[in-house]
């Protein structure tokens, strides 16, 4: 029997327009699932899921710290499509403090968002997991946040963006998770972070049979 990808464990400044940026169309979907994976057959990739833990040590809602960012992208390489995550605020269409923001971005240019959450971190030694998703069915990607647990926003994710054909996907086959590593970070206040880093990945083809698991953690930030 085939293994199946389980449900996970418990994303570049400035807006451009989009007919700059030669994009055709664009959806935003806000939906509540869970990351599981979809359904075609063969064994490109379809699904990716990134199992994210971030540890604070002493975070300061007067200051808005820290502040992070973490990215994740369907090629090597964030000149294409991908999703940005602000950690704490969020950004457009002004600067707010607390909460989170889904971005979809293809390269220079801003193309939706969605917000949750509107806390500050404010709890001294909180552990926050999540687990950011790709899919594709060839014409529609989705860049989600799933299954996220925490004391500042309880229970959060299954908030969606959806792009409609605005990027030939085929499949995910062109993920990196050093494209993740490299491009998400603490922002401000990393002396109030203990530890950010990517716990597991889990590649899946699109009938959900599980074609790969890297369970070797990536530490993006790690306090001395």
């Amino acid at each position: 029997m085939l293994a199946h990808c389980p449900p996970s464990p418990r994303t570049l400044r400035g807006a451009l327009s989009m007919a700059a940026s030669g994009l055709t169309a664009l959806g935003v979907l806000m939906a509540s699932t869970s990351a599981v994976c979809g359904d075609t057959s063969a064994t490109d990739v379809m699904q990716v899921q990134e199992d994210w833990e971030l540890v604070l040590s002493e975070p300061a809602a007067i200051k808005t710290a820290p502040q992070l960012e973490t990215v994740i992208s369907p090629v090597g390489n964030v000149d294409s499509v991908f999703a940005r995550t602000t950690w704490n605020y969020r950004e457009f269409p002004d600067f707010q403090a607390g909460g989170m923001q889904l971005q979809a971005w293809h390269g220079d240019a801003f193309l939706a968002k969605t917000n949750f959450g509107s806390n500050d971190f404010s709890t001294v030694r909180e552990t926050v997991t999540w687990t950011q998703v790709l899919k594709t069915d060839g014409n529609i990607l989705t860049l989600k946040i799933s299954d996220g647990q925490s004391v500042t926003w309880g229970a959060f994710g299954g908030s969606t963006l959806t792009l409609v054909g605005i990027v030939d996907l085929p499949n995910l086959n062109g993920y990196r998770t050093e494209v993740s590593v490299n491009n998400s970070g603490i922002s401000f206040g990393s002396n109030r972070v203990v530890l950010l880093r990517i716990k597991a990945v889990r590649r899946c083809a699109a009938d959900g049979t599980l074609l790969s698991t890297d369970g070797d953690p990536k530490v993006i930030h790690q306090a001395q």
